[in-house]
């Protein structure tokens, strides 16, 4: 797995975060608590299954004039560039996962 600067190694994400099977799980009680999406990609690369760090960040509440529904979007607060992010939940297949901190 790419992990760049400040993205959590393959080690930390499996000992210190946890795997969110069922993403109509996500809810305001988690909120403000830091999440790690992962995009697991379809084919080998190089012989290995190949993953990389899609969004980093603070799950948080939408903004308060957005038409985009809380139920049907994931919301992320990302620090480091100053923005707000969302993700539509149907988007959670095989290929995408996510993690939040213990």
């Amino acid at each position: 797995m790419n992990s760049g600067h400040g993205v959590p190694s393959l080690y930390k994400l499996k000992n210190n975060y946890k795997k969110i099977d069922n993403i109509s799980d996500v809810e305001d009680s988690i909120l403000g608590k830091e999440v790690v999406v992962i995009y697991k990609y379809n084919n080998k690369l190089f012989g290995n299954w190949h993953q990389d760090v899609l969004y980093q960040g603070i799950l948080s509440n939408k903004p308060g004039n957005s038409s985009l529904h809380h139920d049907k979007y994931i919301w992320l607060k990302d620090d480091k560039q100053n923005k707000l992010r969302f993700i539509r939940k149907t988007r959670f297949s095989a290929n995408l996962e996510l993690f939040i901190l213990n």
